[in-house]
């Protein structure tokens, strides 16, 4: 029988459930909301609506694309429905996660941001909801996704010889607990709380890390790749979803300028080509590697013990 385990998306960083897959919009400033105080007549007073007047009041919306792939389709669709159904003149911007939800907290712009990490900038994105500077839209995927399920569910039932083991900070647990009932795969799918750092990582046969090695610093990174090891039995895998550099660094432009965002974010983060990980893996006791191209920019490293 298999046992697998798969790790949160940015596991440490979250304590609340994350509302990754949600479009977020900016509220206008509050001084843009006030009606003018005058002697004369209001002319927007009246009952009627001028001709043609789209629903954005004629100006310009911004939509955020982020680094990551998805962000960027998200933008795309969000994009061309607003034009399409309000007649609205839209603009697609850079985003970048923390410079994102900071400045749509404090001047609204942009004003639509289709996909946020909102765990990594909580006290931002905490403060702008608490100003009401900012609101959820609405639910991007028809199923509510978290940070967390990154072994998709269809996975555990189209295959029942697998076990599967959801590691998880405990406060998220009885959420990830009540998505897996949902799915009606609690008899094979179980949540266990923890923190990667100071505890070990539940026994299995295959470990799985979607976009968190990237988060830490080399230290931690070694770190991780070490639990992994000693909680997999001979002949285990451990794999881990990444945009990975390529070895030359030089054709996988998003991989490297998503190691530059980690830095400029976290201060000690990186990407990394599978040769790092390789070798990092090598250290730990790990065997043989091999790195399997995904879709996009991602790629999958296996290690094996």
């Amino acid at each position: 029988m298999l046992r697998l385990i798969f790790a949160a998306w940015a596991l440490v960083a979250m304590t609340v459930p994350s509302l990754a897959q949600n479009a977020i919009v900016s509220l206008p400033p509050p001084d843009a909301a006030t009606g003018v105080t005058s002697d004369q007549p209001d002319a927007s007073a009246s009952d009627e609506e001028p001709a043609g007047a789209a629903p954005c009041g004629g100006e310009t919306i911004t939509i955020a694309s982020m680094q990551w792939p998805s962000a960027q389709l998200l933008a795309a669709i969000h994009a061309r429905l607003i034009k399409q159904n309000f007649g609205c003149d839209v603009e697609i911007v850079p985003g970048d996660l923390a410079a994102t939800a900071s400045s749509m907290g404090s001047n609204g712009q942009p004003a639509v941001a289709p996909e946020m990490w909102i765990t990594r900038v909580a006290d931002v994105w905490n403060a702008a909801l608490k100003g009401d500077n900012v609101r959820q839209a609405g639910t991007t995927y028809s199923d509510p996704v978290f940070e967390g399920w990154f072994i998709p569910d269809y996975v555990a039932a189209a295959h029942p010889d697998i076990r599967c083991t959801s590691f998880d900070l405990p406060e998220v647990v009885p959420i990830a607990t009540r998505s897996i009932a949902q799915a009606g795969l609690g008899d094979r799918v179980a949540a266990v709380g923890g923190d990667f750092f100071t505890d070990p990582l539940p026994k299995a046969d295959v470990i799985t890390m979607g976009m968190i090695l990237h988060d830490w610093n080399l230290e931690k990174k070694k770190g991780l790749i070490r639990k992994a090891y000693e909680a997999l039995p001979e002949g285990g895998a451990f794999v881990v979803v990444e945009a990975l550099i390529d070895d030359a660094r030089r054709k996988n432009a998003f991989g490297l300028l998503m190691s530059l965002n980690m830095l400029i974010e976290l201060g000690d983060a990186f990407d990394y080509s599978g040769a790092d990980f390789a070798g990092w893996c090598r250290e730990a006791g790990f065997r043989h590697f091999e790195v399997i191209p995904l879709a996009g920019p991602a790629s999958a490293a296996v290690a094996y013990k």
